[in-house]
């Protein structure tokens, strides 16, 4: 076996020798090279020039600390690493080995004098990530303009592996693509620390969700958004940057259609949750926060329907375990609400084995509690005809509350709510009256659509034969009518 490597080697670089003798460049013998040899671009690239892994390497690594790309040698490349570079993304139908990036194809065109098209084949293509590809397709065609070209002496200053061997000065447009590449890799109007603060601003703000009324809310949330998205069209990042500003902007145009569905926009909560699901999708962040906003929309249209068919689909996209929980739960109450009472007991039942294990007591716009946990088991009690098991489920949160849980007012409110809806099923109108009492009080600007959406629905239990000319069904019906003619809206958050 040793042999035959040897044997190899040394015919390898007869056929070297001969090409160059021929007048051909290293391009052609890397083209011949992939040929005879069935190599991958980079590897035939790397044996034209008659380089070993560990000769590459460490070429590599002086143009990178040269050129002040990696002055410290932190990131040095190793022999191992660059065979997995090189044979990525292998043979089998999932990729193997070590993905290049657009920045490590310009290095390796820089040190192998090739354009960055060239290190890269039909495979690598098909394997490549999209953004990737957009980049390494914008500037494989690119050439530096001749003010920016550096002359044969500054390259060879810059780049000593040139001047080395003997490469300063030849095909200078050669250096042109990988480094316009790095360049604009490396490139960005925008600082990291900007950035930072419109994460911290957006986790600041959904944090304060239930301690601020949402249409002052809004008009932060709508801010902030605006600032992040005039980054991102009038700014220049680095593709990171872009990626972080884009998880900024689905995080608050989540956090916005929820603010506007609470405030009954559901038209304009539409569209944001749609844009905070393709900004998520595009930045490959968590996409359940735009699912959760667009199901609650769904549901207080009363598309119940597309409402658990969202849920759903959040469920199997989400990552984050309080969100997928608060999905599951999202669907099993579209369900029972849509009037399908098997299959909601059977969601619901799903719900609660994805909450069995949770630990969330906070309080922010994508915190699932306990508390809010009770709001969901009470809805889909009291719609699938289980009024004890929805006042048990209140009783819960009161308890959980009681012990110092992070209580939010829309969510005792709808607990409340509900509760009264369950004692109505009861017959029993004083103990609906009892729970009605604390929130009929609340003042104007936490009227949100959620809690008068609640007492609609108490409403018309009210105005059902049933209760006939009671005068405390027509007392309740008249208060539940006088608060939501004072509820919040959108004008207050624009």
């Amino acid at each position: 076996m040793a042999y035959a490597k040897t044997s190899e080697r040394r015919e390898k670089r007869l056929l070297r020798e001969q090409m160059r003798a021929m007048g051909l460049g290293y391009r052609d013998i890397a083209a011949e090279f992939a040929r005879q040899y069935n190599m991958r671009p980079r590897a035939a690239w790397r044996e034209a020039y008659g380089w070993s892994l560990q000769d590459a390497s460490d070429r590599i690594n002086a143009f990178r600390g040269d050129t002040g790309l990696d002055p410290g040698g932190i990131a040095s490349m190793t022999a191992p690493h660059l065979s997995e570079y090189e044979n990525w993304p292998g043979h089998r139908p999932q990729p193997t080995g070590r993905r290049p990036t657009p920045y490590l194809l310009a290095v390796l065109a820089a040190v192998y004098d090739c354009a960055v098209a060239d290190l890269i084949d039909l495979a690598d293509r098909q394997h490549l990530r999209p953004a990737d590809l957009l980049i390494l397709d914008k500037y494989s065609q690119a050439t530096k303009p001749a003010s920016m070209a550096l002359p044969a002496t500054d390259e060879a200053r810059v780049n000593p592996t040139f001047a080395r061997d003997g490469l300063a000065g030849s095909e200078p447009a050669g250096m042109a693509e990988p480094a316009d590449v790095i360049a604009w890799v490396a490139a960005t109007s925008t600082s990291d620390d900007a950035i930072s603060e419109l994460a911290r601003t957006a986790e600041y703000l959904a944090d304060a969700h239930a301690r601020i009324p949402a249409g002052r809310l809004l008009r932060e949330v709508l801010g902030a958004h605006r600032e992040a998205h005039a980054l991102l069209l009038r700014g220049r990042q680095r593709l990171a940057q872009a990626r972080e500003l884009l998880r900024i902007e689905s995080a608050l145009m989540a956090h916005a259609c929820l603010l506007l569905g609470d405030l009954g926009d559901y038209a304009t909560a539409r569209a944001h949750g749609r844009a905070a699901l393709l900004c998520a999708r595009e930045a490959g962040a968590e996409e359940g926060l735009a699912w959760t906003a667009m199901a609650k929309t769904a549901r207080w249209q009363n598309r119940f329907a597309e409402a658990g068919t969202l849920a759903a689909r959040g469920f199997e996209a989400a990552r984050l375990a309080p969100i997928q929980a608060e999905l599951a739960y999202r669907e099993a109450n579209a369900i029972a609400l849509f009037g399908d009472a098997l299959r909601a007991r059977a969601a619901f039942r799903k719900a609660s084995q994805a909450a069995e294990n949770l630990d969330d007591d906070g309080t922010s716009a994508w915190s699932f509690s306990r508390g809010r946990q009770a709001v969901f088991a009470l809805s889909v009690c009291v719609h699938t005809g289980d009024p004890d098991g929805a006042l048990r489920a209140a009783r819960e949160a009161d308890a959980y509350w009681d012990a110092g849980g992070g209580k939010i007012t829309a969510t005792w409110a709808q607990v409340r709510a509900g509760a009264a809806m369950a004692y109505l099923l009861k017959d029993s109108l004083d103990g609906a009256a009892d729970q009605l009492g604390p929130v009929l009080d609340l003042p104007p600007d936490q009227r949100i659509s959620t809690i008068t959406g609640y007492l609609h629905q108490v409403s018309q239990i009210l105005q059902s034969p049933h209760w006939g000319q009671s005068p405390l069904a027509m007392q309740l019906g008249s208060q539940i009518k006088d608060f939501t003619s004072t509820a919040a809206t959108t004008a207050a958050g624009r």
